[in-house]
């Protein structure tokens, strides 16, 4: 049985952690803007809180990426197999980038591809 000291000891690290955790999700910082990367080169940086539709040009054609409510996704490319378009909505604070390799292409938040 735990005494009185036991189950204040760990209504204490409970409270802690819970500051802890509380205080890393707001404050976190969310990454400044999502990179398209072609090739080697960041061809565009856009900010995550500001919605819209824009047109990059890859290797194999073009793709359209689209940003909203702090996501971003592929909507419309030209390659073979359209898988880029096909992984959906990516939250901006992910960790996931969308890869389309027929046009080398990577979107994803800024610093993801730093090695």
């Amino acid at each position: 049985m735990l005494s009185k000291k036991d189950i204040k000891l760990i209504a204490i690290i409970i409270g802690i952690s819970l500051v802890i955790w509380i205080g890393y999700t707001v404050m976190r910082p969310k990454g400044p803007s999502i990179e398209v990367i072609h090739g080697n080169t960041v061809v565009e940086r856009l900010d995550p809180k500001v919605d819209g539709r824009y047109t990059i040009q890859g290797s194999y054609g073009e793709l359209v990426v689209e940003v909203k409510d702090g996501k971003f996704r592929i909507t419309d490319e030209e390659c073979p197999n359209h898988v880029c378009s096909a992984m959906g909505w990516v939250e901006s604070d992910g960790y996931l980038p969308i890869l389309c390799l027929p046009n080398e292409v990577m979107v994803g938040m800024e610093g993801q591809f730093d090695e």
